[in-house]
């Protein structure tokens, strides 16, 4: 398959991040679109106003242009930022939900109750959205216990 997932396939430097809720209010994952606060598509100066300068993770080239990788620990986020602009935004807390409802923390079933057409591509992840370039995609990533934990959304670079 040519289509590469943004960031998180091409560059998947994970880190532990506790999956409890931060907080006990709800912010929404808008699917392929948004995560909370953060948009795909926000530039660095814009996630930085909102959130905070976060911790950098990673620093790497790429043919879209430098990528950077920050985390935002007190609010659950990751954001890969590519060419200066959020491609993939991740969630490790359990206070962001999709519309469905479905979470971190959720288990496989419920996931595909809710989204009876999510696809499965690999054990351990599953996803929404067009893998094809300029697609937006929601990634849905496994634990060992089967239940989400991590949820994500960017766009495919090419």
């Amino acid at each position: 398959m040519r289509a590469a997932l943004v960031a998180p396939l091409a560059i998947a430097a994970s880190i532990g991040a506790p999956v409890a809720s931060a907080a006990a209010t709800d912010e929404p994952i808008r699917l392929g679109r948004s995560i909370g606060p953060v948009a795909v598509g926000d530039g660095v100066r814009a996630v930085g106003a909102t959130l905070g300068r976060g911790r950098l993770v990673e620093r790497a080239s790429s043919p879209f242009g430098p990528v950077v990788v920050r985390a935002y620990p007190s609010q659950g986020l990751r954001v890969t930022f590519t060419g200066g602009r959020a491609t993939y935004v991740q969630a490790r807390f359990a206070r962001y939900r999709t519309t469905r409802g479905v979470r971190v923390g959720a288990g496989l079933a419920a996931l595909r109750r809710a989204y009876p057409g999510v696809a499965r591509l690999a054990p351990r992840l599953w996803m929404l959205g067009r893998l094809r370039p300029g697609g937006r995609v929601t990634d849905f990533r496994l634990g060992g216990d089967g239940r989400i934990r991590e949820i994500g959304v960017g766009v495919v670079l090419d």
